[in-house]
């Protein structure tokens, strides 16, 4: 038979692993008629905390990490990562456990982070984002004996919480098909990550299913002023993209300044879109067509994978909420 895991627990108790993992450990977060419920019904079926798990809690550093490896000039205007951290806090709320993080320029810093960390004891487990082909850091971190939750892709010894990133270029570029376009460029930085690429593939797909060119502008920094610089390279040639996608809001804003440049109106001569929504987007004259995601949401998914991991529960993968398509000015059919 089957050991009980603290999810058998919570389902039982009707609350949440949040809870279960409080009342067990002794920790604060829930009443004490709560915690007595929940220990009996873990003793009543026949509940043992994890040996490995048990071991290390005398030495844990009570801290997950977060290395975000991000060009600094996007530290202080990217919202996706401020609502993603917010999302990991509230999910470490009542659990004694810190987040620790850093901003790292490569890969090499990011690795270096890891290590220092390991070796120093500093943190219990890591959340890894943006994953990429021949990704060096989960096998690292399982090296080091570090639990870890990937953001995007599933990969042994680690949990995940995946995006259907299909599914959103699909809704962004078949909204840009019924508006009329005929050719879609996709601005999207870096096409290491395994996102991106996929959004790529599937926009190959896309256009060869509907005889609607594709042009990629791949292969720069996530910043305002390389999509500034991309979408102007695009705005350049003779074949003019009639719908551009961007893969994120700071893309977005750099290449609606080369339109505005070039003397083009979006939404008239060019429509376009982004694969993340911010407040930026919506009051911008004419408002973005975007697809609405939580990334909140996201965050604290990943931080309640990892918790878990840490109360010595099997890694798993969990899907985040379905991409949806809001449309705005800058999209509308010409009158």
């Amino acid at each position: 038979m089957a050991r009980p895991t603290i999810r058998d627990i919570a389902r039982e108790a009707g609350v949440s692993r949040a809870a279960v993992s409080f009342a067990l450990n002794d920790r604060p977060g829930v009443s004490p008629t709560t915690r007595a419920r929940i220990i009996d019904i873990a003793a009543k079926m026949g509940w043992r905390p994890n040996a490995t798990a048990r071991a290390l809690s005398s030495s844990r550093a009570n801290a997950i990490g977060l290395v975000l490896q991000r060009p600094r000039v996007n530290n202080s205007s990217e919202r996706f990562f401020f609502e993603f951290i917010t999302g990991i806090q509230d999910a470490l709320d009542n659990s004694g456990i810190d987040l620790l993080l850093h901003l790292s320029h490569s890969m090499e810093e990011e690795l270096k982070a890891y290590e220092n960390w390991w070796a120093q004891g500093r943190v219990d487990g890591t959340i890894v984002v943006d994953p990429r082909d021949d990704d060096p850091r989960p096998s690292k971190l399982n090296e080091y004996g570090l639990p870890t939750v990937v953001i995007g892709q599933k990969f042994d010894e680690c949990g995940a919480v995946i995006g259907d990133d299909v599914q959103m270029v699909r809704l962004l570029a078949l909204h840009l098909a019924e508006q009329g376009c005929r050719h879609i460029a996709f601005v999207c930085g870096s096409s290491s990550f395994t996102h991106i690429q996929q959004r790529i593939a599937t926009l190959h797909n896309f256009g060869q299913e509907h005889g609607i060119s594709i042009t990629i502008a791949a292969d720069s920094e996530f910043s305002e002023a390389s999509a500034l610089q991309a979408t102007r390279a695009l705005l350049t040639t003779s074949h003019l993209p009639d719908g551009i996608i961007f893969a994120n809001e700071i893309l977005t804003l750099g290449g609606l300044q080369a339109i505005t440049h070039a003397g083009l109106k979006t939404g008239q001569d060019i429509k376009v879109c982004s694969c993340e929504d911010s407040p930026m987007l919506r009051m911008f004259s004419p408002a973005v067509t975007a697809i609405s995601r939580n990334p909140a949401t996201l965050g604290f998914a990943g931080a309640q994978l990892l918790l878990e991991q840490l109360q010595g529960e099997s890694p798993r993968t969990v899907s985040d909420q379905e991409p949806t398509l809001i449309a705005r000015s800058s999209t509308a059919s010409t009158q």
